[in-house]
């Protein structure tokens, strides 16, 4: 009778076990498929345009990045995102834009490139009018100070931020403007 208990609450163990782990198995999944994990990057080895992941865009990504402090939306298509705000040059509202970035050092690089548009985007424009603003990484947020990166610097950051969103040399392409590459320095207390 002992040795029949025994084994019962073996068994039992055991199938706790692995209900475990496929409830773990389920979360590991659903964690790749919301955060894009494996899913290439824009571009791919060749150079070709691959055509992002365009389910979380705009204001439905500042909302969502904004409510869960970065869980959602801070890794977008296999790129690290961030919640840019500037100030409306025009209208003096606050504007909020998620955007791909890189870094270098303790600098945040945003690119520019509204898609290849033959105008600059309308974030970029802001930053040029008052280069103060705003960022959120993950549920950090911290005050900065936009430049525009020029000569060997441009292309060192361009190639770094190239490397992360291949599609950028496309977007290039299909423009005649040099797409600037952003520079975000935290500001210092």
């Amino acid at each position: 009778m002992i040795f029949w208990m025994h084994n019962m609450l073996v068994c039992i163990a055991i199938i706790g076990n692995i209900l475990l782990l496929l409830i773990l198995m389920k979360d590991i999944v659903n964690f790749i498929n919301e955060n894009k994990v494996g899913v290439p990057m824009g571009g791919d080895k060749q150079g070709r345009y691959v055509k992002p992941d365009l389910s979380l865009l705009g204001t439905e990504h500042v909302k969502r990045y904004r409510e869960s402090g970065g869980e959602v939306g801070h890794i977008w298509n296999g790129v690290t995102a961030l919640l840019l705000t500037t100030i409306g040059r025009k209208s003096g509202a606050l504007r909020i834009q998620p955007m791909i970035y890189g870094r270098d050092g303790s600098d945040f690089i945003v690119i520019a490139s509204k898609g290849g548009s033959p105008n600059h985007p309308a974030w970029y424009l802001n930053l040029t009018s008052n280069p103060s603003a705003e960022i959120q990484v993950k549920n950090k947020i911290m005050k900065v100070s936009a430049r525009v990166a020029k000569g060997l610097e441009r292309e060192r950051l361009w190639d770094l931020m190239t490397s992360l969103w291949p599609n950028y040399d496309q977007y290039q392409e299909r423009t005649d403007r040099e797409i600037p590459v952003v520079v975000l320095t935290p500001a210092t207390f």
